[in-house]
């Protein structure tokens, strides 16, 4: 084979090659692609469980709390710790807008 016909059927090769990349350039991107998808369904999946396992937890404490605070059990723990419920006589009522002028009083009486 001479010269002149190698080269040119090396030209004529060159012509062919944009024809080849282009389908295996979009089926390396379909590919990469695809992989990204996948990745990203096994993270969504794992954030998923992850949320089912806080939402169980956060229902056990629910209950939890609820039995914590009935009244049935704080006044038996009152009743165990010698608490009892006050006489009339011992109950006083102090109004918010009382402790307020005390508060202000005591505050003018420190500035004199």
């Amino acid at each position: 084979m001479s010269e002149r016909k190698r080269k040119a059927s090396l030209r004529g090769w060159w012509k062919l090659v944009p024809f080849i990349l282009l389908p295996a350039s979009a089926v390396f991107f379909e590919a990469w692609a695809r992989t990204q998808i996948l990745k990203d369904h096994y993270e969504a999946s794992a954030l998923l469980k992850e949320l089912h396992s806080v939402r169980d937890a956060s229902g056990a404490l629910r209950e939890r709390h609820h039995h914590l605070e009935r009244m049935e059990r704080i006044h038996d723990q009152a009743i165990d710790l010698g608490l009892i419920e006050p006489s009339p006589g011992q109950i006083e009522v102090i109004l918010a807008d009382a402790i307020e002028d005390a508060d202000r009083r005591n505050a003018d009486a420190e500035e004199d």
